[in-house]
């Protein structure tokens, strides 16, 4: 911790005292350090999450109102914006070609159900907002191109 104090500028705790061994009044090993404010960055970057995130998921009541989510094998500790803040699956079909069939060359076949690129600018925005609305205060930080819904310009 010494060393760390000393040649960098990470915050690092004091150390009042340190014994590996039980000869001590504690009779257990133990190492007494200064409190330093914070939330461990397990607690910060990663949430509980559930692997499927998409609309099929999702139940929903006759008004609208979210009544359940179903298909949790498999939930996992992600990072928030690998998990429970990025966009849905549904929202970002046009950023995978491979998979989003409107039509590359802007012309739109009826046969196919997709949404247009511009509405699905607009849903990103209103997810987004939707979003940052339920955090209140509690912003996502960082500048990552993953941070979708706080980060990412709006498209």
């Amino acid at each position: 911790m010494q060393l760390m104090q000393e040649r960098t500028s990470i915050p690092a705790p004091d150390v009042f005292g340190f014994c590996p061994t039980l000869d001590n009044p504690l009779r257990c090993p133990h190492i007494w350090l200064s409190f330093i404010p914070g939330i461990s960055l397990y607690d910060f970057w990663f949430a509980k999450t559930h692997p499927d995130f998409d609309i099929q998921n999702l139940l929903v009541s006759r008004e609208g109102d979210l009544v359940g989510i179903i298909d949790w094998d498999g939930v996992g500790a992600w990072p928030k914006s690998l998990g429970n803040l990025r966009y849905p699956g549904w929202l970002t079909r046009d950023w995978n070609p491979g998979m989003y069939g409107y039509g590359s060359d802007g012309v739109h076949d009826p046969e196919m159900r997709e949404d247009s690129p511009q509405t699905l600018a607009r849903y990103r925005n209103v997810y987004q907002d939707a979003i940052r609305h339920a955090l209140g205060k509690h912003k996502m930080q960082g500048h990552s191109q993953a941070y979708h819904t706080s980060a990412t310009p709006r498209s």
